[in-house]
Protein backbone atom coordinates (compact mmCIF):
# COMPACT_ATOMS: atom_id res chain seq x y z
CA UNK A 1 0.00 0.00 0.00
CA UNK A 2 1.52 3.22 -1.04
CA UNK A 3 4.38 2.42 -3.14
CA UNK A 4 5.03 -1.02 -1.13
CA UNK A 5 4.55 -4.30 -3.33
CA UNK A 6 2.04 -6.02 -1.67
CA UNK A 7 2.09 -8.98 0.05
CA UNK A 8 2.73 -12.23 -1.79
CA UNK A 9 0.71 -15.10 -1.26
CA UNK A 10 2.77 -18.28 -1.24
CA UNK A 11 1.58 -21.40 -3.07
CA UNK A 12 0.81 -24.28 -1.35
CA UNK A 13 2.24 -28.34 -1.59
CA UNK A 14 -0.56 -30.38 -1.58
CA UNK A 15 -0.39 -33.26 0.80
CA UNK A 16 1.54 -31.03 3.25
CA UNK A 17 -1.31 -30.64 5.51
CA UNK A 18 -2.41 -33.40 7.71
CA UNK A 19 -5.86 -32.13 7.92
CA UNK A 20 -8.38 -33.03 4.75
CA UNK A 21 -10.71 -30.00 4.52
CA UNK A 22 -7.52 -27.45 5.19
CA UNK A 23 -5.81 -29.17 2.30
CA UNK A 24 -8.73 -28.98 0.02
CA UNK A 25 -9.60 -25.61 0.73
CA UNK A 26 -5.69 -24.12 0.35
CA UNK A 27 -5.57 -26.42 -3.12
CA UNK A 28 -8.90 -24.47 -4.33
CA UNK A 29 -7.45 -21.17 -2.90
CA UNK A 30 -4.32 -21.70 -5.38
CA UNK A 31 -6.26 -23.05 -8.11
CA UNK A 32 -8.67 -19.76 -8.09
CA UNK A 33 -5.34 -17.43 -7.86
CA UNK A 34 -4.21 -19.23 -11.02
CA UNK A 35 -7.97 -18.80 -12.74
CA UNK A 36 -7.35 -14.61 -11.78
CA UNK A 37 -3.77 -14.01 -13.22
CA UNK A 38 -5.07 -15.87 -16.56
CA UNK A 39 -4.27 -13.98 -19.19
CA UNK A 40 -6.80 -12.28 -21.19
CA UNK A 41 -4.97 -12.41 -24.73
CA UNK A 42 -6.65 -14.00 -27.38
CA UNK A 43 -10.05 -14.19 -25.80
CA UNK A 44 -13.10 -12.03 -26.69
CA UNK A 45 -13.94 -8.83 -24.20
CA UNK A 46 -16.67 -6.55 -23.91
CA UNK A 47 -15.64 -2.77 -23.64
CA UNK A 48 -17.00 -0.54 -21.32
CA UNK A 49 -17.42 2.69 -22.59
CA UNK A 50 -19.62 5.96 -21.58
CA UNK A 51 -21.12 7.47 -24.42
CA UNK A 52 -21.65 11.18 -22.77
CA UNK A 53 -18.06 11.59 -23.41
CA UNK A 54 -17.66 9.67 -26.26
CA UNK A 55 -19.90 11.57 -28.97
CA UNK A 56 -18.76 9.14 -31.94
CA UNK A 57 -20.77 6.16 -29.60
CA UNK A 58 -23.61 8.32 -28.47
CA UNK A 59 -26.83 7.04 -31.10
CA UNK A 60 -29.40 8.61 -28.73
CA UNK A 61 -29.72 11.82 -26.70
CA UNK A 62 -30.93 9.78 -23.43
CA UNK A 63 -27.76 8.42 -22.12
CA UNK A 64 -29.18 6.52 -19.51
CA UNK A 65 -30.70 4.05 -21.92
CA UNK A 66 -27.80 3.76 -24.27
CA UNK A 67 -25.27 1.04 -24.04
CA UNK A 68 -22.63 0.73 -21.62
CA UNK A 69 -20.93 -2.24 -23.24
CA UNK A 70 -19.51 -2.21 -26.76
CA UNK A 71 -17.90 -5.24 -28.53
CA UNK A 72 -16.77 -8.60 -28.17
CA UNK A 73 -13.45 -7.01 -29.18
CA UNK A 74 -10.01 -9.42 -29.46
CA UNK A 75 -7.34 -8.87 -26.69
CA UNK A 76 -4.02 -8.84 -28.70
CA UNK A 77 -1.91 -8.23 -26.36
CA UNK A 78 -1.09 -7.17 -22.61
CA UNK A 79 0.64 -3.72 -22.33
CA UNK A 80 1.18 -3.64 -18.73
CA UNK A 81 0.11 -5.17 -15.65
CA UNK A 82 -3.67 -4.08 -16.20
CA UNK A 83 -3.79 -2.76 -19.40
CA UNK A 84 -4.90 -4.60 -22.25
CA UNK A 85 -4.69 -3.52 -26.37
CA UNK A 86 -7.74 -4.47 -28.01
CA UNK A 87 -8.71 -4.87 -32.05
CA UNK A 88 -10.52 -1.92 -33.21
CA UNK A 89 -10.84 -0.98 -36.80
CA UNK A 90 -8.73 0.82 -39.03
CA UNK A 91 -11.49 3.88 -39.18
CA UNK A 92 -11.51 3.73 -34.93
CA UNK A 93 -11.22 7.16 -33.63
CA UNK A 94 -10.77 5.69 -29.96
CA UNK A 95 -7.32 4.65 -27.96
CA UNK A 96 -7.17 0.62 -28.43
CA UNK A 97 -5.45 0.00 -24.85
CA UNK A 98 -8.13 -0.06 -21.91
CA UNK A 99 -8.05 -0.82 -18.18
CA UNK A 100 -8.56 -4.43 -17.05
CA UNK A 101 -11.61 -2.62 -14.95
CA UNK A 102 -13.32 -1.59 -17.92
CA UNK A 103 -13.45 -4.93 -19.87
CA UNK A 104 -15.56 -7.05 -19.29
CA UNK A 105 -15.13 -11.35 -20.31
CA UNK A 106 -17.33 -12.57 -23.09
CA UNK A 107 -18.35 -15.87 -22.31
CA UNK A 108 -19.32 -18.45 -25.05
CA UNK A 109 -18.75 -19.19 -28.55
CA UNK A 110 -16.90 -16.39 -30.26
CA UNK A 111 -19.50 -14.04 -32.06
CA UNK A 112 -19.77 -14.35 -35.83
CA UNK A 113 -21.47 -11.06 -36.62
CA UNK A 114 -19.48 -8.57 -34.24
CA UNK A 115 -21.56 -5.53 -32.85
CA UNK A 116 -19.07 -3.14 -34.36
CA UNK A 117 -18.51 0.53 -32.98
CA UNK A 118 -19.80 3.69 -35.25
CA UNK A 119 -16.95 5.75 -35.05
CA UNK A 120 -17.85 8.00 -38.13
CA UNK A 121 -17.24 12.02 -36.72
CA UNK A 122 -15.35 14.77 -37.59
CA UNK A 123 -14.68 17.42 -35.21
CA UNK A 124 -16.44 15.12 -32.12
CA UNK A 125 -19.71 15.37 -33.73
CA UNK A 126 -21.52 12.70 -36.17
CA UNK A 127 -21.52 12.47 -39.40
CA UNK A 128 -25.55 12.97 -40.97
CA UNK A 129 -26.25 13.04 -44.50
CA UNK A 130 -29.90 14.67 -45.34
CA UNK A 131 -32.40 13.60 -47.55
CA UNK A 132 -32.40 16.53 -49.34
CA UNK A 133 -32.53 20.14 -49.85
CA UNK A 134 -36.03 21.91 -48.75
CA UNK A 135 -35.47 25.49 -49.10
CA UNK A 136 -32.47 27.75 -48.86
CA UNK A 137 -32.16 31.50 -47.97
CA UNK A 138 -29.25 34.05 -48.53
CA UNK A 139 -29.03 37.06 -46.04
CA UNK A 140 -26.50 38.95 -44.78
CA UNK A 141 -25.55 39.37 -41.21
CA UNK A 142 -22.82 41.89 -40.14
CA UNK A 143 -21.62 42.51 -43.40
CA UNK A 144 -20.85 39.09 -43.62
CA UNK A 145 -23.12 37.25 -46.30
CA UNK A 146 -24.47 33.47 -45.10
CA UNK A 147 -26.75 30.69 -46.86
CA UNK A 148 -29.06 29.43 -44.68
CA UNK A 149 -30.17 25.74 -46.09
CA UNK A 150 -33.39 24.14 -44.82
CA UNK A 151 -33.11 20.14 -44.91
CA UNK A 152 -34.79 16.88 -44.66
Amino acid sequence: MFGKPPHSIPLYIPGTSSIDACDSVLTSRDEVLTLLRKKLVGSWVYVKLQTYRQVSLSGTKYHKLSKRYYGPDLVLTKGGPIAYKLEFPLHSRIHNVFHLSLLKLHVGLPPDVINQILLESVGNHHLVAPLFVLDFQNQVIDDIPMRFVLVQ
